[in-house]
């Protein structure tokens, strides 16, 4: 099941009652400021034995932002994409410490791991030219 939004309880909740769904995948156009925007997820009944997948833009403007996902108590596998290392180095400090990340998709012209030698987590390169 894909999403495009932070789906409401409703809209959980109806996920429940359908068989065999083994994952919901989120592709959200910007990050969560805060928990507040996922709690409606937290409250609804999950479809059972199924993970969340959530594909996410850029970095987040703040350490709110990643935390948020950390209250989140779902199986979850978040994966980033990104243009490049981010600006302030820290970020990537704060980014190992999101429980969920999976993993780091840059788009790059010439694929290097410069900027991201700390980062605890699989990185991948799209190259456009």
């Amino acid at each position: 099941v894909i999403f495009d939004h932070i789906p409401n309880g409703k809209e959980m909740n109806d996920l429940a009652y359908l068989p065999g769904v083994q994952h919901v995948v989120l592709t959200l156009s910007e990050w969560p400021e805060g928990f507040a925007q996922l709690q409606p997820m937290q409250q609804a009944l999950f479809p059972e034995g199924s993970d969340l997948i959530v594909i996410l833009p850029g970095y987040p403007r703040t350490r709110a932002a990643i935390s948020a996902w950390n209250y989140l108590r779902r199986p979850l596998r978040v994966v980033m994409v990104v243009p490049g290392p981010p600006a302030d180095r820290s970020m990537i400090l704060d980014l190992n410490s999101l429980r969920g990340l999976e993993r780091i998709i840059v788009d790059n012209p010439s694929p290097s791991r410069l900027g991201f030698e700390r980062l605890n987590r699989p990185i991948s390169f799209r190259v456009f030219r």
